[in-house]
């Protein structure tokens, strides 16, 4: 995936944790769709999710559920993550 900014949507009606519902995350380029969570997303080509960027660490974050809705947690990157733009 490009450098820039992505957002984790949730399609649909379901949850994060419901298999059936897909969750997309978009930017820049093309949305990719995710089969499953927890995923991985970094810079590193063994991540659940690439994204070529210098600003994103190898291992970046951490996509996954808590209770039914997607939550994310930041793996110790240097350029961090936010979510709504907090």
């Amino acid at each position: 995936m490009a450098p820039g900014v992505y957002h984790l949507t949730v399609d649909g009606t379901g949850t994060a944790g419901d298999r059936s519902t897909p969750l997309t995350l978009t930017g820049p380029a093309e949305p990719h769709q995710l089969g499953r969570l927890p995923a991985l997303v970094g810079h590193r080509n063994t991540c659940d999710v690439v994204i070529d960027d210098p600003d994103v660490s190898l291992v970046h974050a951490l996509l996954f559920a808590l209770d039914g809705r997607p939550a994310v947690c930041d793996l110790g990157s240097r350029s961090g993550t936010s979510v709504n733009n907090a």
